[in-house]
């Protein structure tokens, strides 16, 4: 993978732990029940996905 490819990989997954980060302020303050669980259940994907991407960027030759 090219320094280029790595680098935009690595801000894709900082844009993601942010937007996960967001929803998950959103869900405590504004929200309740339903709407909550899901927001938070998405807030985690989003942290896998981030932690997926540094695992590539930090093994890929």
């Amino acid at each position: 993978m090219d320094p280029l490819t790595k680098m935009l990989v690595a801000l894709v997954a900082i844009i993601t732990m942010f937007l996960a980060n967001l929803f998950i302020l959103g869900a405590r303050k504004k929200l309740r029940g339903l709407f909550k669980l899901i927001l938070s259940a998405a807030a985690y994907g989003l942290l896998g996905l981030a932690f997926l991407l540094i695992v590539i960027v930090l093994f890929s030759v």
